[in-house]
């Protein structure tokens, strides 16, 4: 036996599981944007001719912050379509982590 939601209680609840995606999405976008900063900044620090680490040799840390800037950036919004669940959720999935993924390649030719 299955049990089926009303119609109008069915409506509700995607509308509810929508808003909480897209609020946990905005929110977390805002948590994350000055660490995601920071990173960026540490990245681009890091391949400029003056950076030097603390053993005195340069820099070579640029990919790692680069790669936590676009993990940073990416959570939240995985998250969110996690919640929402929409229907074509592989699909924003799948956009979303090829979006990151050239962010990511583009951040590394830039510099």
């Amino acid at each position: 036996m299955t049990y089926r939601m009303p119609p109008g209680a069915e409506l509700r609840a995607r509308n509810a599981r929508t808003t909480a995606g897209t609020l946990v999405t905005v929110l977390g976008l805002l948590l994350v944007a000055a660490p995601a900063l920071l990173a960026l900044l540490l990245g681009l620090d890091s391949t400029s001719d003056t950076c030097e680490d603390a053993f005195g040799g340069p820099c070579d840390g640029a990919p790692q912050y680069f790669a936590a800037t676009v993990g940073l950036l990416a959570a939240p919004v995985l998250l969110g379509l996690a919640m929402a669940r929409p229907r074509h959720a592989r699909a924003w999935l799948v956009a979303t982590l090829v979006v990151a993924l050239v962010l990511f390649v583009a951040l590394l030719c830039a510099t």
